[in-house]
Parts: C-alpha cells; structure tokens; sequence
C-alpha cells in the first residue's frame, strides 16, 4: 500500500497505514459526558463532545485501511489502591481524612466495568 497523506500543521503528514497506528487516548463517558469526572470537577463538558464525530470519522478510516487501532483508558480498582494521589486530591470533593474517600471518588468513575467509565461508542 502506498503511503498516504493528510492535511495538518505546520505541514501535510505521510505515513505508511501498515507502520502507522491511530492511538485514541481517553475517549471515555467520565471525561466529555455529564455526570463523568469533568463535569464533576466543574467543567462545561459540552464543548468536548464536538471531539466525538471527528474521532469517530478519523477511526473509520484508520480501520478502512487496516490500520492498528490503540485505544487507551483511565481505569481504577473500586478500592482505589491504585490511583495516585494526586488525582486523589483534585477537584472540590477532596477529603483530607487519611482513608477516607472523597464524595467523587465514592462514585463509579474511572472503575472498569462501570457505565460511566466506559469507551465513547462510535469512537470503540
């Protein structure tokens, strides 16, 4: 297959779709969903879900050509032994009591298996 090129600053991109790989990283319901991560931090969510139609089209290409796909998402256990620390203490529900979850990481996200956690379809 010849190599392939694409319009992106400061110049066009060529890559070979057999060496290349489309790597989507975090396209996941906690971060551009309401009621995910972001929202609960206080952030307007909304403008992120502009992201979703593009990455859905540049991955239906990618897949077109038989690319590899790499798709890469935050995921802690229920317990939270594996979070560190400093996302521990983001965002205003932060408890400072040693053990003690805080509001937001009492919820579901970022916990594999979990809706809110979840891979954005179209872009899984």
């Amino acid at each position: 297959m010849a190599n392939l090129a694409m319009e992106a600053e400061p110049y066009e991109l060529e890559f070979d779709p057999k060496s290349t790989a489309l790597l989507i990283i975090d396209m996941q319901r906690d971060f551009v969903m309401p009621g995910g991560f972001g929202e609960a931090l206080g952030n307007d969510v909304m403008p992120l879900q502009a992201t979703i139609a593009p990455t859905a089209r540049v991955l239906a290409a990618a897949r077109k050509r038989g690319m590899l796909v790499i798709h890469t998402r935050e995921g802690h256990r229920p317990d939270l032994t594996d979070c560190p620390p400093s996302k521990l203490v983001r965002g205003p529900f932060y408890s400072s009591s040693p053990g003690t979850k805080n509001k937001w990481w009492s919820s579901d996200c970022c916990i594999p298996g979990r809706q809110i956690g979840a891979l954005i379809f179209p872009v899984s």
